[in-house]
């Protein structure tokens, strides 16, 4: 017998909670209950809809021009509707059956098409000026039974792309690889299928913030990449978000006097604004940091907040389709008698 050390397990164990892909197959992943769950999950509409976006952004699409874009593993509908709010057609592709339902459900403006991704397009030649992908291409990587072949999937994959796209088209992949192999694999196949491949990180030194984009070029492209955003890109947006001047209105009874709204319309001062911005990098020093350790352990105030705050969090587990949130009656948020 050979003794396998426990570090090894629970490093195995973590990668296994957080990687769906290395658990089932798709297909089996996103069903019925999952697929309503995902797209009901505030929390991912808001990263997908965040990672459509760049995707958009990275295509370097002519502004004011119509375009006929692919969406690959378009699920629920997320990134279409990033497609169709910058005013694009679209026609997305997925195995699910389950996240194609609810699409249909939520009335998505795009085609919908199902289908494995692994087996190639079936669309002729030069149709689509552009394609997106958002976290996708890492479900192609791994054998979900004996007779997968990555490799030959996704070939099958970028050379059927390849011959769907228009000369000069890009193609954009945001994926979450889960080493360097992998991506090497990727790359490989995409330049054997006549893409020009390029690969951008954002914030590349944030553990959960980082996102991996693929960018393929079909043919010569005079468009250049936009750079990769850092964690002071962020920083500063967080900011004009919240001291921009913005337009406020006059019937607006938060804004009683003109000292506020003068106040709102100015620039932030110089030494606040570095405050603010070592705050959003380093966190608050103020702030106790003892909830990083044993948080379960914590009760009372620290555990927490108001009766407010407690029936909001019943709403969103509600809405996210969980099945054991307690009541509401009236000794929700009542305080405890002090323990001896």
């Amino acid at each position: 017998y050979f003794r396998v050390p426990k570090k090894t397990l629970l490093s195995a164990a973590a990668i296994m909670s957080r990687r769906p892909e290395l658990k089932r197959p798709p297909q089996v992943h996103y069903g019925d209950t999952a697929a309503v769950q995902y797209a009901n999950n505030s929390r991912m509409l808001h990263i997908q809809r965040e990672m459509a976006d760049r995707a958009i952004e990275l295509l370097s699409l002519p502004q004011d021009a119509p375009a006929y874009i692919l969406d690959l593993g378009c699920g629920s509908g997320l990134s279409g509707e990033a497609l169709s709010d910058a005013g694009y057609v679209w026609l997305g592709v997925d195995i699910s059956h389950s996240m194609l339902s609810v699409a249909v459900e939520r009335d998505v403006e795009g085609d919908l098409f199902q289908s494995d991704l692994g087996d190639g397009l079936y669309f002729r030649e030069g149709v689509f000026d552009a394609c997106v992908s958002i976290s996708t291409l890492q479900w192609l990587t791994h054998c979900d039974t004996s007779h997968t072949k990555p490799k030959q999937r996704l070939a099958k994959l970028f050379n059927s792309l390849y011959k769907c796209l228009k000369r000069g088209a890009r193609a954009v992949f945001q994926l979450y690889p889960t080493d360097a192999k992998q991506l090497e694999l990727i790359s490989e196949c995409a330049m054997k299928a006549g893409f020009v491949v390029s690969m951008l990180v954002d914030y590349p030194n944030s553990s959960k913030a980082k996102k991996y984009y693929v960018i393929l070029d079909a043919g010569s492209v005079k468009r250049l990449i936009p750079k990769a955003l850092t964690m002071a890109d962020a920083c500063e947006q967080q900011q004009k978000q919240m001291y921009c001047a913005q337009e406020i209105d006059e019937d607006n009874p938060s804004f009683t006097n003109n000292e506020e709204r003068i106040k709102m319309q100015q620039e932030v001062d110089p030494i606040q604004k570095q405050a603010i911005q070592s705050q959003f990098i380093h966190g608050d020093k103020n702030k106790k940091k003892s909830h990083l350790k044993y948080g379960s352990k914590k009760r009372g105030k620290d555990r927490f907040q108001d009766k407010e705050w407690i029936s909001l969090q019943k709403e969103r587990r509600r809405a996210r389709g969980h099945d054991n949130v307690p009541l509401d009656s009236k000794y929700t948020a009542r305080k405890r008698r002090p323990t001896f």
